[in-house]
């Protein structure tokens, strides 16, 4: 050949081509471990002695009043984790949702998502898995107004890591993979594509590119399939979940 047509070319750094945070999708029983370190440890903290003899130990008296509120604020993280991993909303549409946005007086129940609040600056309408479902109605104070946030925040990264700690589950696994809040967005899509979800079918349900509208009376079908299948592990027994 006369001329070398690779000549002058670079060889591409592949750290650019490599995720520089990946991440790790959560099992079923390792988000279960996490609902429930997310709802015992608000109140345990409280409860753990600092100082003395005693460090470390979770014998302190707590009163009532404050008691209460840990209790909220435990519930209040459990379902901040639980929505993202059965909807796969972001950290800030979580922060965002409304009761107004929020419909479970259908079949399934469904969440609205407007234009401005998410990532792609799409609406959508978001289908509900029936546990998500329930644990918004029992959330949901009786005199909530459609304009009110649903959760009053979302947790940062310490606390998450430190929910993490309590649940026995690492930061950082053996594969260099890292657990942080869109991990349990990750998780979604792990499960989908586990429980043999069309790629199709999962991308809408991800809402990456279309609506979901498109695809409704199969995004029913698919939250019937996983229901049906998949079990969640939590303190004090195991619960089947089911639409």
């Amino acid at each position: 050949m006369k001329d070398d047509l690779l000549v002058g070319l670079r060889v591409t750094d592949r750290r650019g081509m490599e995720p520089a945070h990946p991440r790790q999708a959560l099992s079923m029983a390792e988000i279960s471990r996490l609902l429930d370190a997310a709802e015992r440890r608000p109140l345990l903290e409280l409860q753990t002695i600092r100082i003395g003899p005693r460090r470390g130990k979770a014998v302190a008296k707590v009163k009532p009043h404050t008691n209460a509120k840990a209790l909220r604020k435990d519930r209040e993280r459990r379902l901040v984790y639980m929505l993202a991993v059965w909807t796969g909303l972001r950290r800030n549409e979580i922060r965002q949702l409304t009761w107004g946005d929020i419909h479970l007086d259908t079949i399934p129940g469904h969440i609205l998502l407007w234009a401005r609040t998410t990532k792609s600056k799409r609406a959508d309408s978001l289908p509900l898995h029936a546990q998500i479902a329930d644990e918004l109605r029992v959330w949901r104070s009786s005199n909530a107004g459609p304009g009110d946030r649903v959760v009053s925040t979302v947790p940062h990264m310490k606390t998450l890591r430190a929910d993490l700690a309590l649940a026995g589950i690492a930061y950082k696994d053996e594969a260099g993979r890292y657990v942080d809040f869109h991990s349990l967005r990750v998780s979604l899509s792990t499960m989908l594509a586990a429980h043999k979800v069309s790629p199709r079918a999962a991308q809408a349900l991800m809402w990456h590119t279309a609506p979901l509208q498109r695809v409704a009376a199969l995004t029913g079908a698919i939250w019937h399939y996983l229901a049906g299948t998949i079990t969640c592990r939590f303190a004090g027994g195991e619960i089947v979940t089911r639409l």
